[in-house]
């Protein structure tokens, strides 16, 4: 994937027709396994493309690009269940020059994590 000599790895020497998207989760002592939905479109269209459980803070996922995605990620807090969400479009940038082509991803992290109050002072 690198395009010179000075290797990114978030670089490519071609426009590619997939990319992966990363999905940020929380992974706590009452959530050590966090079941996700992923969707093309926005939810409200539920155009549903997996179902899966992330077990690692970043879940990686391979995803076709120039498409909008969305992900859902299920918790339980003190006994209650939370439901976030994040959405956005995979895009594609062409970042190349005279010496080198590179192709660079934007919109791939989806963040779905819990925030709490303690994390934000």
């Amino acid at each position: 994937m690198a395009c010179d000599d000075n290797f990114t790895e978030d670089c490519y020497d071609y426009e590619p027709d997939e990319a992966e998207i990363v999905i940020h989760v929380t992974i706590n002592d009452e959530n050590d396994s966090i079941p996700y939905i992923l969707f093309k479109g926005r939810i409200e269209e539920r155009d549903t493309i997996l179902v899966d459980t992330a077990t690692a803070k970043k879940w990686y996922v391979w995803v076709p690009v120039k498409e909008y995605y969305s992900v859902q990620a299920k918790y339980t807090v003190n006994g209650n269940q939370v439901i976030t969400s994040d959405g956005k479009k995979l895009r594609l940038m062409n970042d190349s020059d005279d010496s080198s082509v590179c192709w660079k991803t934007i919109g791939e992290d989806h963040h779905v994590q819990l925030i709490y109050e303690d994390e934000m002072n």
